[in-house]
């Protein structure tokens, strides 16, 4: 419990720190998203014995999002975001519809240019914070000890990181304000941790390719 108020202190101060890059930006960059995971990973780690490691796939799905960067120089943005996954289910037997599990990070983010012509850019994305993990009964039964019959009573999340390769196209460019359409792929990891009616603790975590298309607004 302390580790993870340590870790949200922690995401909070990342994201307090990266909100002054609004105020003294030239614009604002507000992307509106949402991701697709083509493919995820589910893995717990010493369950039963130490060294175990449990490693089951997950249906894959969409995570709208949000981000609000600031621009600190040209070709270099900073800002903060949060994403929502909508809940997976992890492959089993065929995968059990109640079998489900969400992550929510909320992180800093930086942006930054790698080619820059006239109109279609190619960009970098950085993701670091705090991932929460919200997850169904039936999913914490999953990892059911044969020894004790004790399954996972609860679950929390973890460190976040993420990142990705992506292409921008410029849609409007006025004076005042802008839009653009982009498009990136990358990987990201969410970490998280699962407690048993023991009160013994244990790494839960999720990992995953994913593609993003989003809108960017600037102002």
């Amino acid at each position: 419990m302390i580790r993870s108020k340590a870790a949200v202190f922690s995401v909070l101060m990342l994201l307090i720190t990266s909100a002054g890059a609004f105020a003294d930006g030239d614009h604002v960059r507000i992307r509106t998203f949402f991701g697709m995971e083509p493919y995820g990973r589910m893995t717990v780690k010493n369950w039963s014995s130490p060294g175990q490691l449990e490693i089951w796939n997950v249906t894959y799905g969409f995570t709208p999002a949000i981000e609000i960067l600031g621009v600190l120089r040209d070709g270099l943005e900073l800002g903060a975001g949060a994403r929502f996954q909508i809940p997976r289910r992890v492959l089993r037997s065929g995968g059990a519809g109640d079998e489900t599990f969400r992550y929510i990070p909320v992180y800093a983010v930086g942006r930054f240019e790698i080619v820059d012509t006239d109109g279609i850019d190619m960009y970098g994305i950085v993701r670091l914070g705090y991932s929460f993990l919200l997850s169904s009964r039936a999913f914490r039964d999953i990892w059911q000890d044969e020894a004790t019959g004790e399954s996972l009573e609860s679950t929390g999340g973890g460190f976040y990181a993420g990142g990705s390769l992506g292409v921008e196209i410029a849609l409007v460019d006025r004076r005042d304000w802008g839009m653009d359409w982009s498009m990136d792929a990358g990987y990201s990891f969410h970490g998280g941790s699962g407690v048993n009616a023991s009160g013994k603790n244990f790494a839960v975590n999720y990992q995953a390719f994913s593609a993003d298309f989003s809108l960017d607004w600037r102002f």
